[in-house]
């Protein structure tokens, strides 16, 4: 009886620990966001303000965090493929971007309007 009291508490606070640690994970963006995030800061943001706050570095280039309202993410994503493959887009100069990196992109515009 007491050596299945001692593996009842040991699994409780074995559960405990592993819950908080994916808590922790939960405040952290996925490896997409991240990866979308310094795409966005190294190629984007000389004309977009790329991040939740902020005004645009040039006026006719909309913030991200509108830019996503413009278009479900699917429509974004392929939008965004067209871009990458030299398609013309207003006055915005071709982006050497790879589908995963579209895709890193897209998932971090998509995330800008996510509950924080």
């Amino acid at each position: 009886m007491r050596q299945a009291i001692g593996l009842t508490a040991a699994g409780l606070l074995l559960a405990g620990c592993a819950s908080a640690g994916a808590e922790a994970d939960a405040s952290r963006p996925s490896p997409a966001i991240e990866r979308g995030q310094a795409i966005a800061a190294r190629t984007c943001s000389r004309c977009h303000a790329a991040g939740p706050v902020g005004d645009s570095p040039r006026a006719d280039a909309p913030p991200f965090r509108t830019v996503r309202l413009r278009n479900n993410p699917i429509a974004f994503q392929r939008r965004m493929a067209e871009i990458a493959s030299g398609g013309d887009h207003y006055d915005m100069p071709p982006l050497k971007l790879g589908a995963d990196d579209v895709s890193a992109l897209s998932a971090y515009i998509e995330s800008l309007g996510a509950p924080r």
